[in-house]
């Protein structure tokens, strides 16, 4: 009998029981649960089954309750570290239909600038960015993702930039070095080096 993972409930009394929308709701917070965790492992092992589990989850998050903005998040997520152009149709699409439902979530941006990013739309990244920045100016992830960026402009620009340029990104890094999350603020402090010598 599956009752959780494909959500097809048994017409029983205990079927009938797990139907109500309050149990739905929390099993999709539970899959969401899963999902951020397979996620963060995939961030610190790179075992791509993290990714395939974190990515069942998410979708079944999604089964349980349709309007789980996290889940949609989640799942964009996953599609962004799989990398393909075909995933990231697929997460730029999770991440509009979010944004249409909660504009003023800056992860919901970021993850949007990624996708922007990694298909070569730079000032578009750099443009979502800033706004997810305006919304959450501490946030360490949005910070180092904005530096990144504008280091990346600068090298295809190839010219010298200004103090100005070196400055707003000092800045993002320094904010990005607060993480409690090590590779953000490792690859924070390489950049930050780099940029002083």
């Amino acid at each position: 009998m599956h009752l959780y993972p494909n959500t097809k409930i048994p017409s029983t009394p205990l079927g009938r029981f797990f139907r109500k929308p309050l149990i739905e709701k929390s099993l999709s917070e539970y899959y969401y649960g899963l999902g951020f965790e397979y996620t963060h492992k995939f961030d610190t092992n790179y075992r791509k089954n993290d990714l395939r589990i974190a990515k069942y989850c998410f979708k079944t998050a999604l089964r349980c309750n349709p309007e789980n903005v996290d889940a949609n998040i989640g799942l964009a997520a996953v599609h962004i570290r799989l990398r393909s152009k075909r995933h990231l149709r697929k997460a730029e699409k999770l991440l509009e239909n979010a944004l249409e439902k909660k504009p003023g979530v800056a992860e919901i941006k970021l993850n949007l600038g990624r996708v922007y990013n990694l298909r070569g739309e730079l000032s578009k990244a750099i443009a979502i960015i800033e706004e997810a920045k305006q919304i959450s100016p501490t946030h360490p992830t949005i910070n180092l993702d904005l530096a990144e960026m504008y280091l990346k402009r600068l090298q295809e620009d190839n010219k010298n930039p200004d103090k100005n340029d070196i400055d707003r990104i000092k800045q993002c890094l320094k904010i990005a070095i607060s993480s409690n999350f090590t590779p953000i603020r490792e690859r924070a402090i390489k950049w930050l080096n780099k940029l002083e010598k």
